[in-house]
């Protein structure tokens, strides 16, 4: 196979792969699980530290809970959670 065979097919693996990725969700609160891991006052009370954080430092914070970001690693779609977020 030629080296541009090869290149051809890394390319093709890569796209597929993200392809299968998990999707970013839309950014519509502070808080965003999709697990369901929180009740309703444990997603109330974050929301409320989380906005009492940023009134104090300027800084907005999110958490976003999700079942798995496979097949990519945690950090590989924490940069596409905050190139989608665009928190500051």
């Amino acid at each position: 196979m030629t080296l541009r065979g090869v290149a051809a097919l890394v390319v093709a693996a890569l796209l597929s792969s993200l392809a299968w990725a998990l999707d970013v969700p839309p950014l519509k609160s502070r808080v965003t699980d999709l697990t369901g891991t929180l009740n309703a006052p444990q997603h109330a009370s974050l929301e409320q530290t989380l906005a009492e954080f940023e009134a104090r430092k300027g800084a907005q914070l999110a958490v976003l809970i999700v079942p798995s970001t496979q097949p990519e690693t945690v950090e590989q779609y924490a940069v596409r959670v905050e190139e989608a977020w665009k928190l500051g």
